[in-house]
Order: C-alpha cells, then structure tokens, then sequence
C-alpha cells in the first residue's frame, strides 16, 4: 500500500511538475503577449497619442490666441462704447440747452398769448358792455315806442268809438226825423 501510495504520489508528483511546467511555460507566454501587447499598442496608438498631443498642444495655442484676440476685441469695443457715450453726452448737453431755450421761448409766448387774451377779454368785456347798454337803450326806445303805438291805437279806438257813436246818435237822430 505504501509503495501504491508512494507511486501515487509520484505519479501525482510528475503530474504536478508537468503542470507546473506548463504553468511556467504559460506564464511566460502569457509575459511575452502582455509585452507584444504592449508593443502592439505603443506602435498603433503611439501615434495617436502624439497626434492627440500636437492637437491639443495646437488647441491650447489656438485657445491663447483667441483669448488675445478677444482681449484686443473687448479693448476695441470698449473703447467705443467710450467714445460713444462721449458723443451721446455731448449730444444729450446740446438737445437739453435746446430744450431750455425753446422752454425761455414758449414761456415769453405763453406770457405774450396770455397778456394777448388778457386784453381781448377786457376789450369784448367793455364792447359787451357797450352792447347791453345799446340793447337795453334800444329795448327801451322800443318800448317806449310799443307804448305810443299802443296809446295811439287807444286814443284812435277811443275817438274811433266816439265818432262811431256820434254817427249812431246822428243815425238815431236822422232815422228819428225820418220817421
């Protein structure tokens, strides 16, 4: 039993040190494609990376070079809007001392139209005045002369009625001896 054991193990032995040579000769296969691997990777991406390098380091150059000119575009414009805000000023002073001026020139108008109005109203205040007083004159004139008219048509009517009445008694007095 022992030397079927010992066989056994030998025979396991040589087993483990078949497989232990294996394990070796794949490791070290398994070494030599980690590096062909590498080397395969370096020589395919290799060029990548320095391309990916040379486009950033030109990204990186063209990044500084349109933060300068961005830099001279805000200066520029900066530098505009200066000198129009200048020019606006200048322009704003000029409309207000011009809207002062006709501000003076419509005040002494107002001023002139109001004394104008001032002594239109006095003018027609005393022409109204002078024309109630004609009116009323000429109202009472022709009141005056209602009354005579109205008299005299009185005074007609009344001697109208008289002679009328004359007449009848004369009629009266005629028809009498007529009779």
């Amino acid at each position: 039993l022992r030397r079927d054991l010992r066989e056994a193990f030998g025979a396991m032995n040589a087993v483990v040190d078949e497989l232990g040579d294996r394990m070796t000769e794949a490791e070290a296969a398994l070494v030599r494609q980690r590096e062909d691997r590498i080397r395969h990777i370096e020589a395919t991406l290799g060029p990548i990376r320095d391309e990916s390098q040379r486009l950033s380091d030109a990204l990186a150059e063209e990044q500084r070079s349109r933060q300068l000119q961005d830099l001279r575009r805000e200066k520029l414009l900066e530098d505009e809007v200066h000198a129009f805000n200048a020019l606006l000023d200048e322009e704003k002073f000029d409309r207000e001392q011009q809207l002062m001026s006709y501000e003076r020139w419509a005040d002494a108008s107002q001023q002139q139209v109001a004394k104008s109005q001032y002594q239109l109203e006095k003018e027609v205040r005393e022409l109204t005045k002078d024309i109630r007083a004609d009116h009323q004159q000429h109202s009472k004139n022709r009141v005056e002369a209602q009354h005579a008219i109205v008299d005299s048509i009185a005074s007609f009517i009344h001697k109208y009625r008289e002679q009328l009445e004359r007449d009848v008694s004369l009629q009266n007095v005629y028809k009498q001896y007529i009779k």
